[in-house]
């Protein structure tokens, strides 16, 4: 790939402009890199992607917000009622390990035999006498055992309370009486297995009534209140999978994006800076605009300076994108600076006349005048293409946000092919919403 070369030399810093901004060198045009550059690598930019494609950000996030709403909808009123379990502390004992008497002194209960406990509560086996527990109806018809247990490990939730001595049952239920029976059952089914000797050495919780007994300290009571918590954490992992998709989807959506916005996607697109960005006027004041139309108009008199080129064909990537109305402002410029411009409307003359027209613009000698040709589309023009012939230079006009990269570089290998001196890419209408920094 041969390196840019930069066919118009720098000048002086202009004045101050109206907008209070200095304009700045002009910038260069370009021979076209050969072969054309094009970066294929996926790009990661959220702000970016966020930016262009905000509608469709904006559109996942409302789902995700429906998607939430409809769950407490689905769910709602949850009522949460709490059974506490005590664990009584462990006595002092003696534990015979190879031949010799150890003291266990130990106060309470060791803390890997009560998580062991804690962990206890969910068993299958905990859970099933439960559900021999549990009122009349709370089971479906047909339902089976493992779900009826899946169904119950996920009504309710443990916690292990501060002092390590008492376990927290909480049931969820959409009534009442039924969290509350919920959260006792499973609690008077716990201190069964833990009373049955299941626990075989943890001999003290074989004494129903004594000191060392499992028992429910506190049991349920139906709540007059339904509450939210309980389903906080469902709604706060439904709205940030809604972020993560809608970041994801608005980042994959500009990678694969195949229009052109900004220089940036003018660079990946073919390897070439643009001549200029224009905003589009409609939203931006009227001395920003004219200040970026004044780089292009810069770069042409320039060229013709230095290089002597002073014909140079304007052309659009398709109709409609402002080329005319580019060749128009430019010519004014350019008288404004002291340069004679003729302005050649190739596009509105009739078919039989071109021939003769493409003549003249050819045979043109005058060292101080610029002939700007405002031609068709390069792309469906022949014509266009024959004059591209003629021309010291080129300015392709494309709009952000309707020209696509397979355009760009379609007309870029058309320039190549025609062999012109010189390009320059001017980025037309570029929207605020879509403008990079």
């Amino acid at each position: 790939m041969t390196a840019h070369r930069d066919l118009s030399l720098p000048i002086e810093p202009l004045e101050q402009t109206a907008a209070g901004q200095f304009a700045g060198p002009p910038l260069a045009m370009w021979s076209l890199p050969h072969p054309l550059r094009q970066d294929m690598s996926f790009r990661i930019d959220v702000c970016r992607g966020v930016r262009l494609h905000a509608r469709l950000f904006a559109w996942i996030l409302l789902a995700g917000v429906a998607s939430a709403a409809a769950y407490l909808f689905a769910v709602w009123p949850v009522y949460e009622a709490e059974c506490l379990v005590y664990i009584p502390p462990a006595p002092p004992q003696l534990r015979a390990a190879a031949g010799t008497q150890i003291l266990a002194t130990d106060a309470v209960t060791p803390p890997s035999s009560t998580w062991q406990q804690f962990r206890d509560v969910t068993r299958g086996e905990v859970l099933e006498a439960a559900l021999h527990k549990m009122p009349p109806g709370w089971r479906s018809g047909g339902e089976s055992d493992s779900a009826a247990i899946e169904r119950l490990r996920g009504a309710i939730s443990l916690e292990r309370l501060d002092d390590s001595s008492q376990i927290s049952i909480k049931a969820r239920a959409s009534q009442a009486a039924l969290a509350a029976d919920t959260a006792n059952a499973v609690g008077a089914s716990f201190v069964e297995s833990a009373s049955t000797g299941q626990q075989a050495d943890s001999p003290w919780l074989q004494r129903p009534g004594g000191p060392g007994t499992t028992h429910v300290s506190a049991r349920a009571l139906p709540p007059l209140h339904p509450s939210v918590l309980p389903l906080l954490p469902n709604v706060f992992a439904i709205l940030l999978a809604a972020v993560a998709v809608a970041l994801g989807s608005a980042v994959v959506a500009n990678a694969g994006d195949p229009r052109v916005y900004v220089a940036a996607d003018l660079e990946r697109a073919i390897g070439c800076s643009p001549l200029a960005q224009v905003p589009d006027f409609q939203q931006v004041a009227s001395q920003v605009g004219e200040e970026c139309l004044l780089r292009v108009a810069e770069a042409l008199e320039h060229a013709c300076r230095q290089n002597g080129w002073k014909r140079c064909m304007i052309t659009g990537a398709a109709h409609g994108v402002g080329a005319s109305t580019l060749a128009a402002r430019v010519t004014a410029m350019l008288e404004g600076m002291g340069r004679s411009t003729v302005v050649v409307n190739a596009s509105a003359t009739p078919a039989p006349s071109r021939e003769t027209l493409l003549q003249q613009i050819a045979g043109m000698t005058d060292e101080e005048t610029i002939a700007l040709t405002d031609a068709l589309p390069l792309l469906g023009s022949g014509e266009t293409r024959y004059l591209a012939r003629f021309v010291d230079s080129a300015i392709v006009v494309i709009q952000s946000g309707l020209t696509t990269h397979a355009q760009l570089r379609e007309i870029a290998k058309s320039l190549q092919r025609l062999d012109v001196a010189a390009v320059g890419f001017v980025i037309n209408r570029v929207s605020i919403s879509k403008a990079d920094a």
